[in-house]
């Protein structure tokens, strides 16, 4: 649901996914689930990971391999899990915690290798430096789970070759002109 006025606010409200209009009443902003993408947009310049950066960074790592880890095989001895109790909480503290502490460490690691970007070549490599460890990363979580699940990145060839595009995308996106839309320097390729 879209609007910008006050009159659209109940409907905003109850709409699964509601974006308030640039010129829209406070009402209407307040209960939008989506302000706008353009605030973002018009701050490229000032934050390292900018709106655009995180709608390809969504582009390149979600919809491709989302879509081919659907026809993943199933999980090995999936059957002899035990179920969960109706009662029983599916983010326990241990999850929490979990998140907390990546959320954590993947801070920390993202700020090192802006730093380490800014003292290679400036804003412009250390903004490709974040921008890309973000969609390596994704692979990385991807090996990750899959070997807690006993699947070998091997089962699902589809998840390869749509990773293996996603990393054709980014090098197009820092070595192209489209480069300029995001606003970066190309990544040196030797030391």
């Amino acid at each position: 649901m879209t609007g910008d006025g006050i009159n659209d606010s109940t409907a905003m409200k109850k709409a699964n996914v509601s974006v308030a209009m640039g010129s829209g009443t406070d009402v209407s902003k307040d209960v939008a689930s989506i302000v706008t993408i353009v605030v973002l947009i018009l701050m490229d310049y000032l934050l390292p990971v900018t709106g655009t950066m995180a709608l390809w960074i969504d582009l390149l790592t979600d919809i491709g391999p989302a879509t081919a880890l659907a026809l993943d095989p199933a999980v090995p001895n999936i059957m002899l899990r035990r179920p969960k109790k109706p009662e029983e909480k599916i983010l326990k503290r241990t999850i929490w915690e979990l998140i907390f502490w990546s959320g954590v460490r993947t801070t920390i690691i993202y700020t090192v290798i802006f730093h380490i970007g800014l003292w290679m070549g400036g804003y412009g490599v250390a903004k490709a430096m974040v921008f890309t460890a973000i969609v390596l990363h994704t692979f990385t979580r991807i090996c990750v789970v899959r070997t807690i699940d006993g699947l070998s990145i091997m089962a699902n060839k589809l998840v390869l070759a749509t990773y293996a595009s996603s990393l054709v995308l980014q090098a197009a996106a820092l070595y192209t002109p489209l480069r300029s839309l995001f606003g970066v320097e190309p990544l040196p390729l030797t030391g």
